[in-house]
């Protein structure tokens, strides 16, 4: 896809990032952001050039998500490119790609299909002690 050559890279992003990510998305959606960003085991961030164009990560359990990106650069194919590099990560690291996507979320659930997932044919609910 021709978009991956203007994504110069997904790099894990510093703690210094992911605060100043945290800061701006906490007045947005509320908490759940800082705590989901707290224990994440990993988020990178896209770039073209040294700019950051967007973010994507694992969730605790390990499905990719918390793809982000920023406004001025939407409807740019920046998010399949930075999921498209997500994926090849996984897959060379031996882990097996999955994801889920939050109800009415149909942009994200588009975004998966167009990438070749399977949707499940039911909710899937995650319970955690």
């Amino acid at each position: 896809m021709a978009i991956q050559g203007k994504l110069k890279s997904a790099v894990k992003l510093d703690e210094l990032t992911i605060q100043s990510i945290k800061k701006r998305f906490e007045a947005l959606v509320g908490e759940e952001i800082s705590f989901t960003l707290e224990v994440v085991p990993e988020l990178l961030g896209g770039f073209v050039g040294d700019t950051l164009v967007g973010f994507i990560g694992w969730h605790p359990e390990g499905d990719m998500g918390l793809l982000h990106v920023f406004e001025a650069y939407r409807r740019q194919g920046f998010a399949y490119a930075m999921e498209a590099l997500q994926i090849n990560l996984m897959l060379k690291r031996g882990e097996l790609p999955r994801g889920q996507v939050i109800r009415g979320n149909e942009a994200s659930l588009a975004l998966q299909v167009k990438l070749g997932f399977t949707v499940a044919d039911s909710t899937v609910s995650w319970m955690f002690r």
